[in-house]
Order: C-alpha cells, then sequence, then structure tokens
C-alpha cells in the first residue's frame, strides 16, 4: 500500500508510462532519494514494468481503467468541486489535440482523494512519451505544478508534437546542457529548464586500480550504442594486446547479428555476450574491469544516446571511461576521459590502448573522473535540483524518509 499523503506533509505525483524499468534505475534512486529527504513521493504508472523491486522500493499504484459509473461519478464530483480546473484541462486538451486524454481518464478516481488531501504540489514525469500530457493535465486538476525531465530520443526523434505539450508545463528538466538547445527549439513558450544530472552514487573506497586487461561496455544491443564499432575497434586492440578481453552487458534486437559479426573474437575468448543484468550486477562487473567504454552513436533514424548514466557509475568508480562525441557525454566526460569521433572504430581502438598500455594516466583519469562525479554527478545533486523545482525548502529537507 502507498503511504497516505497526509501522513507525512508534501506530496509529488510521479505519473509514469511504465514503472519500473530496468534501463532506468536512474528514476527509481530519484524516487528513493527524495523519500529520504522526507517527500512523500507517489508514484503512478500507467503500466507495471517487469522488474521486481523490494518492499521498501516497491510503492506504485498501476492505474486501471474506470467503469462507466465510476467514470461518471467522477467526472459529476469534479463538476461540482472544481469546475474551472476541469475547464482548465479540457482547454489544454484541446490545444494538444486531445493527446493522452484517454489515459488521463484513469486519473480521475486517485487524483480525486488527492484533491480531498490537498497536499500535492507536484506532478513530474519523465520522458517526453505517453505520460506527458496526462501529467499536464492532472496538475491542472489539482491546481498545482507540472515538470517533466526529458532524455533523448523523446526530444532527437519526438513520435509526436512534443512541444505543443511541454508548453504547458511549468518547468522542464533535462540531464545534460546538449539538451537546452533541442528542447528550446521545439518551444513556443518561455518555460523554464534545468539541467539535473542523473546522479549515482560514488562508494567509498574507490574500485582499487586493475592490471587485467577487461573492457566493460553495458547497454541494449540497439544501433545507437553503436556496438557494431566496438566490435570492429576490439579487432584492432587484440592485434596489440592478444590478453585483452571485452565483456558486453546487455540484450536486445541486434544480438544474434552482432554475435556473428564477433564471431571469430568469441571463438578465441577476446568477446564475452553476458546478455542482460540488474543494475546490483552491472556495478559488481564495473568493480573489476580496466576500462569502460561506450561506443555511442546516431542511428539511422537520428536516435541516441543523451548521457548514459553507466557513463557515470563507471567514473564514480574511478574506472577510465573511453566514449564518443555524441550529445552530452564530452561535457562529462572531456578531461577527465577519453573522447573520440563518433563512428570511428580506429580512433575507438586507439584510445582503448592509451588507456590500457598508460597504466599511470588511466588511473590519473580514473581519479579525475570520480572527483568530477563527487563534485557534480551525485544522487544528491539529483535530490536537491528536483527538490527546487518543486518548489520544496532544501535546508528544511536533509533527512526523514518518507514514502516507506
Amino acid at each position: 500500500m502507498i503511504a497516505s499523503a497526509g501522513h507525512c506533509g508534501p506530496t509529488v505525483v510521479y505519473l509514469l508510462a511504465e514503472y519500473p524499468v530496468l534501463s532506468q534505475t536512474f528514476v527509481r534512486n530519484e524516487i528513493e532519494g527524495l523519500r529520504a529527504r522526507g517527500v512523500n513521493v507517489r508514484v503512478l504508472t500507467f503500466k507495471t514494468g517487469s522488474v521486481r523491486l523490494d518492499a521498501s522500493n516497491s510503492q506504485a499504484q498501476e492505474l486501471e481503467q474506470p467503469g462507466v459509473l465510476p467514470l461518471l461519478c467522477n467526472l459529476l464530483w469534479w463538476v461540482g468541486h472544481h469546475p474551472v480546473r476541469l475547464a482548465r484541462v479540457l482547454r489544454r486538451s484541446i490545444i494538444v489535440r486531445g493527446l493522452g486524454l484517454k489515459l488521463f481518464l484513469r486519473l480521475l478516481p486517485p487524483l480525486r482523494t488527492m484533491a480531498e488531501d490537498r497536499s500535492v504540489v507536484a506532478v513530474h514525469s519523465h520522458f517526453g512519451w505517453a505520460a506527458a500530457a496526462p501529467t499536464a493535465y492532472a496538475a491542472a486538476l489539482l491546481d498545482t505544478r507540472a515538470s517533466i525531465t526529458l532524455h533523448a530520443d523523446d526530444i532527437y526523434t519526438p513520435a509526436y508534437d512534443v512541444g505543443r505539450v511541454l508548453n504547458h508545463f511549468d518547468h522542464l528538466v533535462t540531464v545534460c546542457e546538449f539538451n537546452v538547445k533541442v528542447i528550446r527549439s521545439l518551444l513556443s513558450s518561455n518555460v523554464p529548464i534545468s539541467v539535473i544530472p542523473c546522479g549515482v552514487d560514488v562508494p567509498e573506497p574507490p574500485s582499487p586500480a586493475l592490471t587485467e586487461r577487461t573492457i566493460l561496455s553495458v547497454g541494449r544491443l540497439v544501433p545507437k550504442k553503436g556496438f557494431h564499432l566496438l566490435i570492429e575497434a576490439m579487432a584492432h586492440v587484440v592485434e596489440v594486446l592478444p590478453n585483452c578481453r571485452l565483456q558486453i552487458i546487455g540484450d536486445g534486437e541486434l544480438r544474434e547479428g552482432l554475435e556473428r559479426k564477433a564471431s571469430a573474437l568469441i571463438d578465441s575468448g577476446h568477446i564475452e555476450f553476458l546478455g542482460a543484468m540488474t543494475n546490483d550486477a552491472v556495478l559488481e562487473k564495473l568493480d573489476h574491469c580496466a576500462v569502460f567504454c561506450l561506443a555511442c552513436t546516431v542511428d539511422d533514424e537520428g536516435r541516441s544516446d543523451a548521457l548514459p548514466v553507466v557513463i557515470r557509475e563507471a567514473m564514480a568508480r574511478a574506472r577510465p571511461v573511453v566514449s564518443t562525441d555524441v550529445a552530452g557525454i564530452p561535457e562529462t566526460l572531456t578531461g577527465v576521459g577519453w573522447v573520440v569521433p563518433r563512428d570511428e572504430p580506429g580512433l575507438l581502438a586507439e584510445a582503448l590502448l592509451a588507456a590500457l598500455l598508460n597504466q599511470e594516466r588511466a588511473h590519473e583519469m580514473g581519479a579525475a573522473a570520480r572527483q568530477r562525479t563527487m563534485q557534480q554527478y551525485t544522487l544528491d545533486h539529483t535530490v536537491t535540483g528536483m527538490l527546487r523545482v518543486f518548489g520544496l525548502d532544501v535546508d528544511d529537507r536533509k533527512s526523514g524518509p518518507c514514502g516507506s
């Protein structure tokens, strides 16, 4: 059961298209970080994900389509109690051409309870996808602020006129400076935009430097991750370092083709495909790799990563990181890692060899990356930034778990 809003002071509603999702650990971490700072976070989702969470991290309510009679009863309640707010929702739905209105109807029962409780200070979402328009409607109905965190494909290759919806938010959040200009190009209004990192925990003590030459790469096996380029680079690396190996964590549509491409290197023990793993298992692998690499690229449809969180998880562990100049990666990694032009497997191989052969330099880079993470990219940075977006006093929220 979800804790009653009235038991824990201000409530922030997280409205998500799907929750929890294996590749979106940053959303779960953000929610739990806010709860640890005394915010009552209610998570509403249109679809329950397949990831199993422990009891302390499982507080989410899947929204079901109400029957005709309950729907009419709820609509009549809103007409009787908050007709102006309901009219505001209808006006927004007309402007955005009805986007998300059917999904929004699922929200009416829980929103009625929240309206009666009067503790909701903000409604927030992640990704400009199916939950975006319902989030704007929900905030209008509760007469509170609406905010959303925008990431990558939702703004690089939007499936609809996402700017038309984003104009109705009070605050937009994104994960890197690169995205700010992209988002501004979608808007016709001057909605505030904040850059708030998807922060990570920084373990103590840092992972020790390793002499074993293992490269780790993590991600879904889809074109924008550039694993085909990394395999090509690896063929060059093993010519110089025959005792080097690459471990790839992840699964996806390209696995069979990538395994065929890497067949010779798989047979020689230079590449291993480990499949999908939990975040905890990924972090353990990061502790034991010599170099972390992501060969991010832009696929044929314009999709790319903005800034994979796993890069910062590697940085937090003082791992030397090699990646490409896609989107927000350079602003995080330049000066503390190796950044090469995308779609250049030869240059990627050179950077990997530089990190593997010069262990002193690799150690310096890893230490500098960890220091930058501690200064700019921790989970505390994320939570503090989100508290400000929600209009909550940061100093009053130093501790005190809520919603657990």
